[in-house]
């Protein structure tokens, strides 16, 4: 498990962590965070 700090509203955020189990970098870089990809909110 890692353990990376997260307080982004991304998809991958979870209580405060970077939850992303693959490594895979989607190119889009936020704040330093090359795995951010916006949350999808209803």
């Amino acid at each position: 498990m890692n353990l990376i700090p997260c307080s982004k509203d991304c998809r991958y955020q979870q209580d405060g962590y970077c939850a992303r189990t693959d490594a895979a970098v989607t190119g889009a870089r936020v704040d330093g965070c090359c795995y951010y990809q916006p949350a999808n909110r209803r």
